[in-house]
């Protein structure tokens, strides 16, 4: 099952179009070398299969008379709250890279800040175009993303569920917004795969994305133009 929900490199979308594996993004912005900053994102990937591996290994769980041994919640739960920590972390730093390099495109310069640098911010931008968003049909996962990692982060209450399923792992969060249990609450449960298969999809789109601005902007990469 583990293999199920592993978060693939990309090579075989990248080798299909005849590109180098090897995105050459800018290595001198205001921001740094983002040819390092991509090579962060796939280091933590591949940190988050490690932890796939592990979490889904008890399953299908061997209950006895219905019960989950008191072992499990810290094999699946807290290593299940990492991942989707570095999932959030990857995709904002996806979109990162986007929004500088989208910005150079449409200014011939990079910006000196970044104004869509999560994926709150994304989501509004995605919802200020609407269909016309070039990441438009990922706006879905996007928001249950943005949703449930901030209850991961930010919610008392998260610590009172287990993430735990007898069949597969499972993602279960209660959101009270601000911690306001005034306000109204709402309960969200999904699969990992179902988490980890839209990163994926994300992934793979914004990966193409930063091919193709590679192949259209070769001198704004360029090693030796800033003696590096």
């Amino acid at each position: 099952m583990s293999a199920a929900i592993q978060i693939s490199d990309g090579k075989d979308l990248i080798e299909k179009r005849h590109i180098d594996h090897i995105v050459r993004l800018p290595s001198n912005t205001p921001f740094g070398n983002l040819c390092l900053s991509k090579m962060a994102i796939e280091s933590r990937i591949g940190y988050i299969n490690i932890k796939l591996v592990s979490i889904c290994a008890p399953f299908p769980l061997k209950l006895n008379a219905g019960i989950v041994p008191d072992f499990l919640p810290q094999l699946i739960d807290i290593p299940t709250e990492e991942v989707v920590y570095l999932i959030r972390r990857s995709t904002d730093d996806l979109i990162c890279l986007w929004a500088l390099l989208s910005h150079f495109t449409e200014k011939g310069c990079y910006p000196t800040r970044i104004k869509c640098d999560h994926v709150g911010a994304f989501c509004e931008e995605i919802k200020k175009y609407g269909d016309t968003h070039e990441f438009a049909d990922h706006q879905n996962w996007l928001q249950t993303l943005n949703e449930v990692s901030n209850a991961y982060k930010h919610s008392i209450m998260q610590r009172q569920l287990q993430v735990l399923s007898t069949r597969e792992p499972t993602v279960l969060v209660m959101i009270f917004k601000r911690n306001d249990s005034s306000n109204p609450h709402d309960f969200k449960r999904m699969s990992l795969a179902e988490l980890v298969a839209g990163f994926e999809k994300f992934y793979q789109c914004v990966n193409l994305w930063l091919f193709n601005w590679a192949r259209a902007n070769p001198d704004c990469h360029q090693s030796k133009l800033y003696n590096l």
